[in-house]
């Protein structure tokens, strides 16, 4: 009886070693038999370890990996590769010159407005205004003066011009209020006088606009 129980630890014993060792074997493969399973911390064995990469995930970072090195060559041959031939000796195209801003001019009562004019194939081209008091800026060669003057007591202002160009300038003053035309005043250049004229004085704004080479007669 004595020996009987003596022989049931020893039993125990091995049945127990021969289970891990199956346990042991069973664990083993690819990975050298480490268990890559997440244990939790304080559990026997130490601290956590990782589990392993799934075969989705691999992919995708295969899949990010090649793409930057794409990516990276890409932009490597675009820089160094040589520009072709038609292009290195093509010439520069430079960007056109922003066109001045045409007329109207706008003219207020009290000032007037001195207009460089240049006859271009038979067509008056209005230059770049400066604007001054009135009598402050007479023309020069070239050039023609258009002064407003407000007139008290009456519904009109007093156009004043004065033309020092090659040859006489037809234009128009218009008054507007807003978008709407309320007065226009055709002008009929000449160059012996000034010229006088009038434009209604209930508009808001107005316009020198217009410009055409005269006759020297009237052009009403």
């Amino acid at each position: 009886m004595k020996m009987a129980g003596a022989v049931a630890p020893a039993r125990r014993r091995a049945l127990a070693a021969a289970a891990q060792a199956l346990r042991g074997a069973s664990g083993r493969g690819r990975g050298g038999g480490r268990d890559f399973r997440r244990r939790p911390l304080g559990a026997a064995g130490g601290r956590s370890r990782l589990t392993r990469p799934t075969l989705l995930q691999r992919v995708a970072m295969r899949i990010v990996v090649i793409s930057a090195l794409a990516l990276t060559v890409g932009v490597t041959f675009a820089v160094a590769a040589p520009r072709p031939v038609w292009l290195r000796h093509a010439a520069p195209r430079h960007a056109a010159p922003p066109q001045q801003k045409p007329a109207p001019f706008d003219v207020k009562p009290g000032t007037e407005l001195t207009i460089p004019i240049s006859i271009v194939d038979g067509k008056a081209v209005a230059g770049v205004p400066r604007q001054a008091t009135l009598g402050a800026s007479p023309p020069k060669d070239g050039e023609i003066t258009v002064g407003l003057e407000r007139v008290k007591g009456e519904f009109y202002n007093q156009i004043t011009v004065a033309e020092k160009t090659a040859q006489p300038i037809d234009f128009l003053v218009t008054g507007l209020n807003g978008g709407t035309k309320i007065d226009e005043t055709e002008i009929c250049g000449r160059l012996d006088a000034p010229i006088t004229a009038h434009v209604g004085s209930t508009a808001w704004r107005f316009w020198v606009n217009g410009f055409e080479v005269g006759k020297g007669g009237d052009c009403r």
